[in-house]
């Protein structure tokens, strides 16, 4: 039974190509493709059978990121590829200008960065603690690790690898959308810097709301640096 006005849940943002159902089992909203909708990610799929490889040439710095991974990441990034192009045709408007293809090249990104992020908390992104030993005996076994020459450049390392981690720590307080857009903006923790527009495509909302919600984020995280600094 489909829920009364007050009961159900917000609608989600979808674009014309798109429609709403009311998933029973699930309790929501459920986006499916109209016929248009299904032809111009048909036409896609077409163009790029496997969508990540867009990204191959629209955005050459995450590609890269992506492959330098190994193979297990890469494949986690192209299933995250399928279902960020099939968003981006649920989301997308024709009547605004933007080709398809644009449009889809950046939700695909957004997706795999996402994992990129991941991937980026996991303890082989941050400096060897045996380096870190090491450096603080003041011996030169760990430098080679961390490609240093010099205590001091060593030392400088490992305060990055540290503050990088407390930075992380720091924005699990910020809800998870203006996160993602913080990390867009000033280019962290694997994501690529983007400018207020390109952020506000991939999230379909205004240049100014995208500000707003780094501004946001930024209140949230200013007392939690400034204790890292202090």
């Amino acid at each position: 039974m489909q829920p009364t006005l007050f009961d159900r849940p917000l609608k989600p943002k979808i674009g014309p190509l798109a429609r709403l159902v009311w998933d029973e089992k699930r309790g929501e909203w459920q986006p499916v493709l109209r016929e248009s909708g299904q032809r111009i990610l048909k036409e896609f799929i077409d163009l790029y059978p496997e969508p990540i490889l867009v990204l191959s040439t629209a955005y050459r710095g995450t590609w890269n990121q992506i492959v330098a991974r190994g193979d297990d990441h890469f494949e986690e990034c192209k299933l995250a590829a399928y279902l960020g192009a099939t968003i981006a045709a649920t989301k997308f408007d024709p009547r605004r200008g933007v080709k398809f293809v644009t449009y889809a090249a950046a939700h695909i990104r957004a997706k795999c960065q996402r994992t990129n992020m991941r991937r980026a908390g996991e303890p082989d992104s941050l400096i060897p603690v045996d380096a870190v030993r090491d450096l603080d005996g003041g011996t030169t076994a760990g430098w080679d690790s961390l490609g240093v020459s010099s205590k001091e450049d060593g030392e400088r390392e490992v305060w990055r690898t540290h503050l990088r981690r407390d930075i992380q720590q720091a924005l699990l307080a910020v809800p998870i959308r203006q996160r993602r857009i913080f990390c867009h903006w000033y280019g962290l923790l694997g994501y690529d810097q983007l400018t207020l527009r390109q952020i506000g495509v991939i999230e379909g909302i205004s240049r100014e709301r995208v500000r707003q919600l780094c501004n946001l984020a930024t209140e949230r995280l200013r007392p939690l640096l400034r204790k890292l600094v202090d």
